[in-house]
């Protein structure tokens, strides 16, 4: 599994500070994502924001929205 610095994903810490900081449980987000039509349940976003799994970028890109994440704050992860 290829990894960066030794994370499967290095957005983790990142989405579970800004749920945090709006105030969403692991289930309302679960919730809205699918009415984006991502599917990932709170187990699977404990994985995500544990750096445990693997995101795939249609999912990234569902999170961003629902956190409210601007994109360069993103980027900014690798920079």
């Amino acid at each position: 599994m290829k990894k960066y610095n030794d994370e499967v994903n290095i957005v983790g810490k990142f989405l579970e500070k800004r749920r945090k900081e709006i105030n969403l449980s692991k289930e309302e987000v679960s919730r809205q994502l699918q009415l984006h039509g991502v599917y990932l349940n709170r187990v699977e976003l404990y994985r995500i924001e544990n750096q445990k799994m693997i995101l795939k970028d249609f999912e990234l890109i569902a999170l961003a929205i629902v956190l409210k994440i601007n994109l360069e704050d993103l980027k900014n992860l690798i920079e």
